[in-house]
């Protein structure tokens, strides 16, 4: 005997067998139905995850289901590595492991995906498959489907520790490659240790650096990146302390950090429950749907890594000190003068009479309630992206900077001054700025968002003729800024999420953060950095 699947029978009951198209072996009894099942393979999972199975923790019965590579690429029996859920307390965490060692986290559900796998969301990108995560008295879990008949996935952990989504291709008849995991140092299980943040665009130190208000533990810049450690020595309990947004990240291992999970605080009674307790470090929104629930750190803050797109918002606990580098013044007098006037492309805008106002911080806190996450509207590069009300009852977008993000003060003057010169139906159009304390643009507020939501996750609502407008608009609108603007603007960063549409679909162009003015007879010009898209 080399497998029995360990069954028992009785009576005068036929029992059966078969294979079903889900690649699911299931025995049953009498007339095969689901209640009738037996036995059935996807049961225990072996190193394929296909479409309908389930892996996950049974809180009952503590058993834990889960995939497992060969131990060689010929020779089947279980190898070393796992893609398992590890549950510490309320909080669970998918990760790959290397018998009990991790090697890749995906980190927590936070309601549209796990927060290390971002491209992977409820919402399908191409409406192929869906993801599904389970979290009830019974279980938590995952499985995901497919939606297209003729389309064939699956999901492997291969014996070298990589995990693969393969999709079949007809044509070649052969198993394409869709993503892997680990891919790059980023993905690497704690890369940069404690406090720090792994960056996949930053060539030094394995792409480590540490987190605002906090420094590299080596005094040496030729010692090996050890970590980081605080700024100051202690962060003294309620004296000026406050957080810092750390945008587009996935967020630090819960099982490391003792960190604690509350369903029923929103993300404002959030903050306040971690400012009142001195060991709490970090905190974020535990569902990005919702925005219900609150996550908390109260130790090392372990393998958090940077996204280009999607992405947590981390609120990380700095002292007061670290606050007050946040203000562009520096205690310098009056941070809007010291800021922006003097600059020439200013004084020459406002000569100008363009309707570009300057906007105080506590109009824009005003206007957002206080940066709500109910308010918020997506991020990216420059940061978090928030709608808005004025006085007049106007609705706004408020583009807040990011203290983490990569573009700075230039991109900032750049998109002001870019913008207010440029006027064009099919190009945003910039209603104002804040500098006080943080860097902010205020933008006219367009309600169908980035044409990216409409490609990707609702283009059944796009016909032919909306296309085709949407197409043109973008042409004439790029036409202007190379041909018909006074000046020759070369964007650097069209894609479809800097592309917003109006309430009756017309596009325009956004984002001159990475906007390069030229000459009107140039034809060639030299970066000083790779940027844009």
């Amino acid at each position: 005997m080399i497998w029995s699947s360990n069954i028992s029978s009785s009576g005068d009951s036929k029992y059966s067998a078969r294979l079903l198209d889900t690649g699911n072996f299931v025995v049953f009894k009498d007339q095969y139905s689901e209640k009738n099942i037996l036995w059935q393979g996807f049961d225990h999972p072996t190193d394929n995850f296909l479409a309908t199975m389930k892996i996950g923790w049974n809180k009952r019965t503590r058993e834990n289901k889960f995939i497992t590579s060969w131990k060689s690429h010929d020779n089947p029996e279980t190898g070393p590595y796992s893609f398992r859920f590890n549950v510490t307390g309320s909080i669970a965490q998918l990760y790959i492991f290397n018998g009990l060692t991790p090697v890749l986290r995906a980190g927590p559900w936070n309601g549209i995906t796990f927060s290390g796998l971002p491209g992977y969301t409820v919402s399908p990108v191409n409406d192929v498959s869906s993801l599904f995560y389970i979290d009830n008295d019974e279980e938590v879990a995952m499985y995901y489907s497919v939606n297209v008949p003729a389309f064939y996935t699956r999901f492997v952990i291969n014996n070298e520790g990589f995990a693969q989504r393969l999709n079949w291709n007809t044509g070649l008849q052969k198993w394409d490659v869709f993503w892997t995991g680990p891919n790059g140092q980023c993905d690497r299980y704690a890369n940069c240790r404690a406090f720090s943040i792994c960056d996949p665009n930053k060539v030094a130190d394995q792409g480590c650096e540490c987190l605002p208000g906090y420094k590299d533990k080596s005094d040496s810049p030729t010692n090996t990146f050890q970590g980081c450690v605080a700024k100051s020595e202690a962060l003294l309990c309620r004296n000026g302390e406050g957080f810092i947004e750390v945008p587009g990240v996935k967020v630090p291992d819960a099982a490391n950090s003792k960190a604690q999970f509350n369903l029923e605080l929103g993300i404002n009674d959030c903050k306040d429950f971690c400012l009142n307790n001195c060991s709490c470090t970090a905190y974020t929104s535990a569902n990005m749907s919702s925005g219900k629930g609150c996550l908390t750190w109260y130790g090392d803050l372990i393998d958090v890594r940077h996204f280009s797109e999607r992405g947590q918002i981390l609120y990380l606990r700095v002292d007061s000190s670290e606050l007050g580098n946040l203000d562009f013044s520096q205690g310098s007098g009056n941070s809007e003068m010291s800021f922006m006037e003097g600059h020439p492309d200013v004084l020459a805008m406002n000569e100008r009479g363009t309707e570009v106002i300057c906007f105080s911080l506590s109009t824009m806190v005003a206007a957002t309630d206080n940066f709500s996450f109910s308010n918020k509207l997506g991020e990216g590069g420059f940061g978090t992206v928030y709608k808005g009300q004025l006085q007049c009852g106007q609705d706004i977008a408020v583009k807040r900077l990011s203290v983490t993000s990569n573009q700075g003060l230039e991109e900032f003057r750049n998109e002001i001054i870019l913008i207010a010169k440029l006027q064009h139906r099919n190009l945003v159009r910039l209603l104002g700025y804040c500098f006080q304390k943080e860097k902010m643009l205020i933008y006219e507020y367009l309600p169908n968002r980035g044409l990216d939501c409409f490609i990707f996750a609702k283009k059944s609502m796009l016909n032919w003729r909306t296309r085709f407008n949407i197409a043109l608009g973008i042409a004439r609108g790029m036409i202007y800024l190379h041909q018909d603007s006074r000046l020759r603007i070369i964007h650097r960063d069209l894609k479809a999420s800097n592309v917003l549409l109006d309430a009756s679909m017309n596009p325009k162009i956004s984002d001159f953060g990475m906007a390069r003015i030229v000459g009107s007879d140039q034809n060639e010009d030299t970066t000083r950095r790779v940027v844009g898209t």
